[in-house]
C-alpha cells in the first residue's frame, strides 16, 4: 500500500530532525501521489458499480475527484516547488470534498453488497482522516484504517472491476 510506503519514507526522511527535499522526501511524495491516483481510480470504479443507484452518486464522485485533485496538486507542488501553490480556498475545501464523496461511495458500495454494518466503512475512513489530521506521525495507523475501510472494494461478492 502506497500510503504505508509514504509513512515509512517520511519517517526515514525525518531521522535527521527535519523533513526536506531529498531521496526519502521524493520517494515518499511519489508514493503519496500514487495513493491519491489510486483513490481516484477507486472513486471511478465505485461510481460505475453504483450506476443505477442513487442519483447523487455521480455528484459525490465529482466532489471526491475534485478533493483528490487538490491533494494531487499539493503533492506535486511539494515535489516541484517551482510550481504555483494551490489557492487557499481549494486547499481548505479539497479534503472535505474528498472525505464526503469517498465516504458516500464507500457506504453505497458496502450497502449494495449487503455488508453489515455498512456504515463501518465510512466510519473507518473518517477515523483514518482524523488520525492523520491529528498528527502526521499517525500515518501508519491511517494506512491501516484505510486498508480496513476499503474492504468492500475487495469483496468477492461484487469486486470492483473495469467493465
Amino acid at each position: 500500500m502506497a500510503l504505508l510506503l509514504y509513512a515509512g519514507c517520511r519517517w526515514l526522511d525525518g531521522r535527521d530532525g527535519s523533513h526536506s527535499p531529498g531521496l526519502w522526501w521524493n520517494l515518499g511524495h511519489a508514493a503519496f501521489l500514487i495513493t491519491w491516483l489510486s483513490f481516484a481510480v477507486l472513486t471511478v470504479l465505485m461510481t460505475r458499480q453504483l450506476r443505477g443507484g442513487l442519483a447523487l452518486y455521480p455528484a459525490v464522485a465529482v466532489a471526491s475527484l475534485v478533493g483528490i485533485a487538490a491533494f494531487v496538486w499539493v503533492t506535486v507542488t511539494d515535489i516541484f516547488q517551482s510550481l504555483p501553490e494551490l489557492p487557499d480556498p481549494l486547499r481548505n475545501v479539497g479534503p472535505l470534498l474528498f472525505l464526503i464523496g469517498f465516504c458516500v461511495l464507500l457506504g453505497g458500495t458496502a450497502r449494495q453488497q449487503r455488508i453489515n454494518p455498512w456504515l463501518l466503512f465510512p466510519a473507518l475512513t473518517l477515523a483514518a482522516i482524523a488520525a492523520v489530521a491529528a498528527s502526521l506521525a499517525l500515518l501508519p495507523l491511517t494506512a491501516l484504517l484505510f486498508l480496513a475501510a476499503l474492504a468492500p472494494c475487495r469483496s468477492k461478492a461484487a469486486p470492483l472491476a473495469v467493465k
